[in-house]
């Protein structure tokens, strides 16, 4: 069977966000999906990916999108690129809501009316920043007269009227499901309790078909190492911009996919910067923010590196960032197909210089793979998961405590009167375990390391963060 076929979801109602640039449409999307997904900001054209979400709440079932802004003007090469596969991706789905900007609509709005008559999708106009009642009347009106459909008047960022909108897409579009148009979504002020927000249960996001457990694995490295391109590959889908100037991805994307009767959501991110390169570019900073939250949201990394340029100072500092929230991860050295000149000892040779630079990738799996090809992708995805079954291992205390009588023989300095009580796992995934010992102080940094090895080696937890709190007895203070 192949990648797609072990990958293929249950079909749900595409519904796409449609407009100009900085009308508010991320802003929708994170307001609908619950949480802040997209980037937003004043910054005309921060969008360029495609982002899908998947939106459950309300009584409907969709996936919704966020598409860039269509109104660039002289686009270059990647503008261009940009604008291809917005207007493919809108060819494709079942729902188009084309959002203009109060006062009213802008020439442009009027180009984008027709481009989506002529499409026979069915569509619905609304119009974002309408803040309050006193200025919606005179919105509507100005829609009406430049021949717009039953426009509606929202506002993203203050929730207003988010339910009705629901409401109205699902009369539209049936498939949708059904939802009573006065019942508020999370964040939205009820009728009558102005600044009230309402707690309910948090069901923005789930699987497409069900299954009640999911992997999450991040894509990250430095721009242009190939992220997008093995995102691409993995999802067989044209989702993610890929281009050859650094940069391209400025959001995370993330979809759903099943492999070997796995769910995995996909997670590809922007590169990381030097810091340096931040403080005069506003959108950079917003990038880096998010893959940052992406690699403490993932359970597994992929932590992509170019073959071609080899190990940079900012891979040094993705991998330090890495081990700092303490996430498994596969190192995928992608680009491997291009390397010219390959010899049966070249993957010794770039293992060796990859362990000189990073010593503790020795305790982590290396995938040498093209995302273009396609070479070793699937190994790569096997990796993943068998870090993230690793990752749930769980010790029993007794054994645990029987192979560290046996360590401890070997101890360096276990002469200098430090004797182990006992010892247990208490977390998983990452697993944690607590040493209590008779003297704190005579436990060193280098007897710590020794242990972490000997458990990684001993349970096949390769590419595991480990962590080892220690003890006194009756202490309750971690080490």
């Amino acid at each position: 069977m192949s990648r797609r076929e072990l990958r293929r979801k249950k079909r749900l109602p595409r519904v796409s966000l449609m407009g100009r640039r900085n009308v508010g449409k991320s802003t929708l999307l994170n307001a609908l999906y619950g949480r802040r997904r997209a980037i937003t900001d004043d910054i005309p054209g921060l969008t360029r990916d495609i982002l899908e979400v998947e939106i459950k709440r309300s009584g409907l079932h969709f996936m919704l999108s966020d598409t860039p802004g269509l109104d660039i003007e002289d686009p270059g090469q990647l503008e261009q690129a940009v604008l291809e596969r917005a207007r493919t991706h809108l060819s494709r789905v079942d729902l188009i809501l084309l959002v203009l900007e109060a006062p009213g609509p802008a020439p442009a709005d009027q180009e984008f009316l027709e481009i989506v008559r002529r499409s026979g999708t069915p569509f619905l106009v609304v119009v974002n920043k309408v803040d309050d009642s006193a200025t919606e009347p005179d919105c509507l009106a100005e829609c009406y007269r430049g021949g717009f459909p039953a426009p509606l008047a929202i506002s993203a960022r203050g929730r207003r009227h988010l339910g009705v909108l629901l409401g109205r897409m699902a009369e539209v579009h049936p498939a949708l499901g059904s939802v009573k148009s006065e019942e508020p979504i999370s964040g939205e002020e009820p009728a009558g309790a102005p600044g009230q927000r309402r707690k309910e249960k948090d069901d923005s996001s789930v699987v497409s078909d069900a299954i009640p457990e999911e992997t999450r694995i991040a894509i990250v490295g430095r721009p242009n190492a190939g992220k997008s391109s093995l995102f691409n590959q993995i999802v067989d889908e044209d989702v993610v911009l890929v281009s050859d100037v650094p940069g391209t991805t400025r959001d995370t994307v993330d979809l759903v996919f099943r492999f070997q009767n796995h769910a995995i959501r996909l997670v590809d991110t922007a590169g990381l910067r030097r810091r340096s390169h931040l403080r005069d570019h506003q959108i950079d900073f917003f990038s880096t923010t998010r893959t940052r939250r992406a690699i403490q949201d993932a359970r597994v990394v992929v932590h992509l590196v170019d073959a071609l340029q080899g190990i940079t100072d900012l891979d040094k500092k993705i991998s330090a960032l890495i081990q700092e929230v303490r996430r498994p991860a596969v190192i995928g050295i992608n680009k491997w197909d291009a390397v010219e000149d390959k010899t049966e000892k070249s993957t010794r040779e770039f293992l060796d210089r990859l362990y000189f630079q990073f010593p503790h990738a020795r305790n982590m799996p290396v995938v040498f793979l093209s995302a273009r090809t396609g070479q070793r992708v699937n190994k790569l995805l096997e990796q993943c998961l068998m870090l993230d079954e690793r990752m749930r291992r769980r010790i029993p205390t007794g054994e645990l405590n029987d192979r560290i009588a046996v360590w401890f023989r070997k101890l360096p300095g276990r002469g200098q009167g430090l004797r182990i009580l006992y010892a247990s796992q208490v977390e998983t995934e990452p697993p944690v375990f607590v040493f209590f010992v008779n003297k704190r102080a005579r436990f060193r940094a280098n007897q710590t390391q020794f242990f972490e090895n000997q458990i990684r080696e001993a349970y096949d937890l390769a590419g595991i963060p480990i962590r080892i709190l220690v003890r006194e007895r009756n202490e309750g203070d971690d080490s």
